[in-house]
């Protein structure tokens, strides 16, 4: 077992390797730009210096809660997806309201088929991303001028399951809600993009590390260094990165696959939006072409997240997430409303290992 002084040191010597590979970088950065995951000619662009007046602009931010508690005989789902509109006159907030109109209690999903814990985590997951994008789809109606969402607009890591099965269902389901996401935003003009607060992906450090040849370190340091930790060297508020490809194959990216061709057209790029705060990954929908859909975008976030020098997510979205953040006291509120109703039965009692005596 490592002591603390040698974990203190690896820690030091990993990241002096990453600021002296960011300053090579910096030295002939479009040099690295050379790779198929790239589709801008710069690595790292500031973003133009007339950022988006936020007057008469209107945004929406969506985000969702959910709390889930497997018992002997069901398994539950509490989940709440809330979008929250902000509007600006004379460079202020002027409006705010949220759908729904009134944000009550969260809704309530069965899963009665039994499920194996693995299966049950995929499938709330599931749930909970249907109604976070239905209540995405929603928004769009309001033609607001840009529709965030919480996390990526494309699902994360997402499983296919096996068909005939319940989580398969659930996914089917899913998956059609962000089709008709891509479809409504296409139809309605309106910018979509999805904000990763911490992004772990490594793509833009391995497309740069995989271009090294002089046999160095460089190549090893970046590709095992997080895209957000190596961009923390490189970029300033206000700067964005080189537009990149969602996925290295769409044909093989399972999810983007299911989606169909709209999917070809979700790219990434990082945003320095506060002094402080690391890059955030930003996912987005290509409506007005690949440079001017990203410039856009960042346009408008730059201003929203000026409220804080160390968070750099925008306002709109931080109400959103309080708004529809959930707790195990809701799954207690339930519980105690059906044994209220029909009393203690078997297929209610909690699983065994969290009723431990000791």
């Amino acid at each position: 077992m490592a002591r603390i002084g040698e974990v203190v040191e690896r820690i030091h010597e990993l990241e002096k390797a990453r600021k002296s590979a960011a300053e090579r970088i910096k030295e002939s950065e479009n040099r690295f730009v050379n790779s198929e995951v790239f589709l801008e000619d710069r690595l790292v662009t500031k973003v133009a210096e007339k950022a988006v007046d936020l007057d008469g602009l209107s945004v929406a931010g969506v985000d969702g809660g959910l709390v889930k508690k497997e018992y002997a005989g069901v398994d539950i789902v509490v989940s709440r997806a809330v979008a929250s509109f902000f509007e600006y006159s004379g460079g202020s907030l002027s409006d705010s309201y949220t759908l729904p109109k009134i944000v009550g209690s969260p809704e309530v999903d069965f899963i009665e088929s039994p499920l194996d814990i693995r299966s049950f985590n995929l499938s709330s997951s599931y749930i909970r991303l249907k109604k976070e994008v239905g209540r995405a789809i929603r928004a769009l109606e309001e033609n607001p001028d840009i529709v965030l969402m919480d996390g990526s607009i494309i699902p994360q890591y997402a499983e296919r399951p096996e068909k005939g099965t319940e989580a398969r269902k659930l996914y089917d389901s899913m998956v059609e809600k962000f089709r008709e996401l891509l479809k409504k935003s296409e139809e309605k003009e309106v910018l979509l993009a999805g904000v990763i607060e911490d992004s772990r992906s490594k793509r833009l450090s391995e497309a740069i590390g995989g271009q090294a040849v002089d046999g160095s370190t460089f190549g090893n340091v970046l590709k095992n260094t997080r895209d957000t930790n190596l961009l923390e060297y490189l970029m300033e508020k206000g700067f964005r990165t080189s537009v990149m490809s969602f996925a290295k194959d769409y044909e093989k990216h399972m999810v983007l696959n299911d989606i169909g061709e709209k999917g070809k057209e979700v790219y990434s790029f990082y945003l320095k939006t506060a002094e402080e705060a690391t890059p955030v990954r930003i996912d987005f929908f290509n409506i007005l072409g690949v440079s001017e859909t990203a410039d856009k975008v960042s346009e408008i976030l730059i201003p929203l997240c000026c409220y804080s020098s160390t968070y750099g997510i925008p306002s709109v979205l931080v109400d959103a997430d309080s708004r529809a953040k959930l707790s195990s006291k809701d799954i207690e509120m339930l519980e105690s409303k059906i044994s209220s109703v029909i009393g203690p039965l078997p297929g209610l009692k909690g699983l065994r290992r969290n009723n431990r005596p000791f």
